[in-house]
């Protein structure tokens, strides 16, 4: 037998019949209870009945067979309890000399790192943390929190400071692990060592510590039972290296920090950490530099300097660290500096500590794929990206991108705006497109080509549910056809998507002129015009056209530029600017004359029409309209005869030919609605109403509007419905019907609020002039 079990057993004899014994049974209880509380109760009633029973022979049996009785009971005890008899050799000696036996081991473990003294902000944050804690327990659950953000966002500094302010209420100890899924230089943590070593900092010997993960979990859950100890794992590398760290009954907190979303890990509360707010970051940076609190031009170069960090707080803590060491160097100096540096990221480091080391170790935990995405995403144009565009920029079929933005995000290395579409911290981006330069087999240039074909191609596709057509002349410079576009089968999918785009296709017109791509910066400006007349973003489409005009000689000569100046001469004509309008239409109709382009010809002719309409010529007007109107006929273009009908037609009216009018734009009505355009069907009717109804044949017109809205709303165009609605108001203000009228302007008003259109401010002050 096991000389300690005969030992123990000895002394055992020793301390039945002692005062020792209550003392021995509380050590041995206890043991048990530290280590499986599940036994606790079985092991003290059967140390009690085993004493009972030994107890009652002992006048009449010798102490050998005492002892004997007492190392069987032992060996029973040890098959459930490895360990037991070690811990009670070193326990009994002190015991049964009288002297008081130390407690066992109910560690209260205190391994928190310090708490950062310049600590800024994150006031809702911490609120939300400490508030939810209460609230797990009263549920009944372990209280898991996960912080989760880009790297150098803050989530440890955040995580320390709750736990120091929870650790009263954790008096069983507050236990920092770290994980170390993106320590330089180090293998994220293997969760049975990780276990080894908490066990071990609990007391317990390394005999005792089972070998397999499985059985240190279960160890480890029963230490915790019944505990309150405060848990914060930091710099998870997924749920699976967290999972089995975790307690399994209430009582205990745990708080997780890491870059990725640890969406596989049931039951958790996750904040997702975002960069400070301005005011926020620059307090961080003005404690940190030791400059006082700033004025004027110092708070103003503060701000900068905190928007050049992006407003993350580890790019503020290392620039405003250097910044303290040059107490001499004035703040908007250092601003200037630091906007003026090639290379941003290389400025914000201090020794060790840099923001590309930690953008590093995100970038290599991804695989091959997603590195090059994200890379490809260094090269980008704008802002945001949705996926056909990501697929375009990459080179890789659609679903393929959308899995990897979704991995992205999930790693915090791009954020997702608004639903589908993604983004990259500023500084992100740079780390990125520093990476897509320094790989050779990117190419760059060619991921660009691709996302200037996939704009203009998409940018198209929207075009043809919300304007008149393509401008000819302007060229065909589409070479690689996206593999897929978004879904813009109606109107109000056509504008959502422009709308998404808008800021990334005026970025793809700038940089198509910048770079020698004249061919795109000329087409990308036509193909937005009639999503830029609905919105009313008049004065963008001017200046996008304008680097249009200078891009069009060096795109396709002259027949580029008569399609832009074909363009402008609508937009002019939209901005109540005929003069300029027709100056650039009588430019376009020479060009595509001289040229020998007759469908050019007949649409500079049809919009020239317009603009000296505009202008109050309507003889001019009516000449220029019916030229156009005779060429559109010998083409064989009917799109273009009936759009020259419906502006004949307004231009005889203001002649005061009402009746040639009415048939012009009756059959304009006809044409459109044979040739299925009902956008352009309804715009006939609209304006055959407006005539309809100054001629004083209201009730006409009340029907032609009647139907145009109905067509508008049928086809989701809150513009036209708009206008009608107007019109309507109008007809029911003449007929007596304020009222009506009001509720009318409410509409128009409501939906020109709906698209953001400037006419809105219009009927706001018309509403209220007549209240």
């Amino acid at each position: 037998m096991d000389p300690m079990i005969v030992a123990v057993a000895t002394a055992l004899v020793g301390a039945m019949a002692g005062d020792a014994w209550t003392q021995v049974r509380a050590a041995m209880v206890a043991w048990v209870r530290d280590r499986r509380p599940d036994r606790a109760e079985a092991v003290a009633s059967d140390l009690d009945a085993t004493r009972d029973r030994l107890s009652r022979h002992h006048d009449t049996h010798h102490e050998r067979e005492l002892e004997e009785l007492w190392r069987a009971r032992l060996g029973h005890l040890l098959d459930a309890d490895p360990g037991l008899a070690p811990a009670l050799h070193r326990l009994l000696p002190a015991i049964l000399a009288g002297t008081p036996a130390p407690p066992p081991p109910h560690p209260a473990l205190r391994t928190l790192p310090r708490d950062v003294a310049a600590f800024t902000g994150r006031a809702a944050e911490q609120r939300r943390l400490l508030e939810a804690v209460p609230v797990s327990r009263r549920t009944g659950g372990v209280a898991v929190h996960t912080i989760d953000g880009m790297p150098g966002v803050g989530k440890t500094a955040l995580a320390v400071r709750v736990a120091h302010l929870l650790a009263g209420a954790h008096p069983d100890g507050q236990v920092f692990v770290e994980l170390h899924a993106h320590t330089p230089g180090m293998r994220p943590a293997d969760p049975g060592e990780v276990l080894g070593r908490l066990l071990a900092s609990t007391g317990m010997v390394a005999s005792e510590i089972p070998d397999a993960p499985e059985e240190r979990a279960a160890r480890w859950r029963s230490w915790l039972a019944g505990r309150k100890v405060l848990l914060v794992l930091d710099d998870a590398a997924d749920s699976a290296q967290v999972e089995p760290l975790l307690p399994g009954t209430a009582g205990c907190t745990v708080l997780i920090t890491s870059r990725p979303r640890l969406v596989a890990l049931d039951g958790t509360d996750s904040l997702s950490l975002d960069t400070l707010p301005p005011d926020q970051a620059a307090e961080l940076f003005t404690r940190l530099a030791r400059r006082g609190t700033p004025t004027g031009t110092g708070a103003q170069a503060v701000a900068r300097l905190v928007a050049l960090c992006g407003h993350l707080p580890l790019a503020i803590a290392l620039l405003a660290g250097r910044l303290a060491h040059h107490p001499a160097r004035p703040l908007p100096m250092f601003a200037a500096a630091l906007a003026a540096a090639k290379d941003r990221l290389g400025e914000l480091a201090a020794g060790e500590r840099a923001v590309r080391a930690a953008f590093d170790m995100s970038y290599r935990h991804l695989p091959p794929s997603r590195r090059r995405l994200f890379r490809c995403l260094g090269t980008h144009l704008g802002g945001d990206i949705d996926a056909c565009a990501a697929a375009a920029l990459a080179g890789i079929p659609v679903a393929e991108a959308r899995a990897g933005l979704d991995a992205l995000y999930l790693a915090h290395l791009v954020d997702e705006p608004a639903p589908g579409r993604y983004r990259p911290h500023d500084l992100l981006r740079a780390y990125a497109q520093s990476l897509a330069d320094a790989d050779d087999s990117l190419d760059p240039p060619a991921a660009l080509d691709r996302l200037l074909d996939y704009y203009l191609y998409a940018a198209r596709v929207a075009d043809r549910r919300l304007s008149l057509g393509r401008s000819v002349g302007v060229p065909e410079v589409v070479r690689v056809v996206p593999r897929s576009v978004p879904d813009m089968s109606t109107w109000g999918k056509a504008v959502l998507w422009m709308e998404a785009e808008r800021a990334n296709l005026h970025a793809a017109v700038v940089h198509a002129a910048r770079h020698d791509r004249p061919g795109h910066a000329v087409a990308i400006p036509p193909a937005m015009l009639g999503f830029l007349r609905v919105r009313g973003h008049w004065h963008e489409a001017l200046e996008l056209h304008e680097i249009a005009l200078r891009s069009a000689h060096r795109a396709g000569g002259p027949l580029a530029e008569a399609g832009v100046r074909n363009c402008l001469g609508i937009l002019r004509n939209w901005m109540d600017d005929p003069t300029a309008a027709i100056a650039h239409l009588d430019r376009a109709l020479a060009l595509y004359r001289a040229h020998g382009e007759p469908s050019g010809e007949a649409n500079a002719l049809r919009n020239l029409g317009a603009g000296r309409l505009k202008a109050g010529a309507y003889a001019a007007a009516i000449d220029v309209l019916t030229r156009a109107l005779h060429l559109y006929r010998s083409l064989g273009d009917r799109f273009g005869e009936a759009d020259a009908l419906m502006i004949l037609g307004m231009a005889r009216h203001y002649a005061g030919e009402h009746r040639t009018a009415t048939d012009h734009l009756t059959r304009s009505m006809d044409l459109h609605g044979a040739l299925g355009n009902r956008l352009r069907e309804a715009s006939a009717l609209h304006n055959l109403g407006f005539v309809q109804r100054t001629t004083g044949d209201h009730r006409a017109a009340m029907a032609s509007l009647v139907r145009a809205v109905t067509v508008y709303r049928a086809l989701g165009d809150p513009l036209g419905e708009a206008n009608a609605m107007e019109e309507i108001a109008i007809l029911q203000r003449e007929a007596g019907r304020d009222a009506t009228a009001t509720d009318s302007l409410l509409r128009a008003l409501a939906l020109y609020q709906e698209i953001g259109h400037p006419s809105a401010r219009r009927i706001e002050q018309l509403l209220a002039a007549r209240r």
